[in-house]
This record gives structure tokens, C-alpha cells and sequence, in this order.
């Protein structure tokens, strides 16, 4: 959860400060001297928790044991998605600590995709931030194992339909929702909220 809100702490403060650094002065002296004391206190908060994400990456002690295992993969989505929000960060304020860790942490993992499910984009996500890095550097080693991933997809491309298709299923949210009387019922589940009405 502290994770979750590390990352959304994270966003924020790249909304604040990115906001206030492209906004025009207008006003009196007064708003625009305001205007620096947010930014300034946006910065610093910002790369307080930038900081503190990064020193706990490998202390998980913080979460709940169960998800100890799919938080603690740096290329799973659940870090991928910090690292790729970590791109914007150290892009927007450059933050040299973030781009070191973001260097260390693919170095580490030799640029490299999880690979057991070839196909699942969950897997692929890391690669945006081997992209990034690769144009922030010019290390075109970066994106190698990446650009060999993609190409055997495009080798071998899937012959599964994309069509999706209304089949009755067990209801979920939408039919909780309707059945406890709090909500719209959502087209999927006619047929099962009909007998239970």
C-alpha cells in the first residue's frame, strides 16, 4: 500500500511542479513569489520520496508478505511502472540520483524482459524505461534484448482472435453492486441478475 502511494505521492508532485514550471507569471510580485515557494516545496517533497522509493527497492518490509514476490522483481509491471514514472521525474527536475538508479537497476537486470510469458504485456512494460534510457544516453545496448523480443513477436505473430465476445460469467463488481443494491447493472450479466432480482 505505501508502495502504491510512494508512486501516487510521486505523480503528484510531478503534476504540481511540472504545472507551476510551465505556467505563465501573472499577477502581482506577491502571487509569483508564492508561486516559487510552492515549486521549491514541490521539488524537495518530490525528490523526498523519489529518495525514499528508491532506498526501500530492496526492503520490502513495508507490504504485506503476500506481496513480497511480484513487488520485488525489478522487471515485473509493479516496478516497471515506478521506473517508468521515475523517467518522468528524473527528465522533468533532472534528478541525477534517479537516473543513476534507473541506469543501476538496468545494467542489473542487463536490459532484459521477463520472458516466461513472451506475449503478456505486463512483462514488456521495464522496456519502456530501456527505451528512455537509451535516448537520455545513447546507449543503444539498452534497447538490444527489447528490439530482439519484439522482432521474434513479429516473426511469429499470433494467430488468436482479439474479438471479444459477450459470454455469461460469474458475476463480479458489476453484479455484487446491483445485487447489494448500489450501482448499475453492466450488460454481461443480464441473464444472471434477472434470476436474482
Amino acid at each position: 500500500m505505501k508502495y502504491k502511494l510512494a508512486i501516487c505521492g510521486l505523480a503528484v508532485i510531478l503534476a504540481i511542479g511540472g504545472s507551476g514550471c510551465n505556467s505563465t507569471q501573472s499577477g502581482t510580485e506577491h502571487s509569483a513569489v508564492q508561486m516559487s515557494a510552492t515549486q521549491k516545496s514541490a521539488l524537495e517533497v518530490g525528490h523526498k520520496v523519489a529518495k525514499w522509493q528508491i532506498d526501500h527497492l530492496d526492503n520490502l518490509d513495508y507490504l504485506a508478505k503476500r506481496y513480497h514476490k511480484s513487488s520485488s522483481e525489478p522487471r515485473g509491471w509493479i516496478q516497471a511502472a515506478f521506473y517508468i514514472g521515475l523517467t518522468h521525474w528524473a527528465e522533468t527536475v533532472n534528478d541525477k540520483l534517479a537516473l543513476q538508479q534507473i541506469t543501476k537497476m538496468a545494467k542489473q537486470q542487463n536490459y532484459s524482459l521477463l520472458t516466461k510469458r513472451p506475449m503478456h504485456a505486463d512483462d514488456h512494460a521495464i522496456g519502456q524505461t530501456y527505451l528512455w534510457l537509451a535516448e537520455q544516453s545513447s546507449n543503444k545496448h539498452a534497447i538490444v534484448p527489447t528490439q530482439i523480443h519484439f522482432d521474434s513477436i513479429l516473426a511469429d505473430k499470433p494467430t488468436v482472435s482479439l474479438e471479444m465476445k459477450e459470454e455469461p460469467k460469474r458475476p463480479g463488481y458489476e453484479g455484487f453492486a446491483k445485487i447489494a443494491g448500489v450501482g448499475q447493472t453492466h450488460s454481461l450479466w443480464p441473464s444472471y441478475l434477472a434470476e436474482n432480482e
